[in-house]
C-alpha cells in the first residue's frame, strides 16, 4: 500500500523504516 518512490527501492533498510513509520501512524 506504499506509494512513496522509496518503496519501490530494493533498499531492505529503507523498507524497514518506511514500514515502522507506517506501523506508527497507524498505531
Amino acid at each position: 500500500m506504499c506509494t512513496s518512490v522509496l518503496c519501490n527501492s530494493n533498499d531492505q533498510d529503507l523498507k524497514i523504516v518506511i514500514s515502522t513509520e507506517m506501523t506508527e501512524i497507524k498505531v
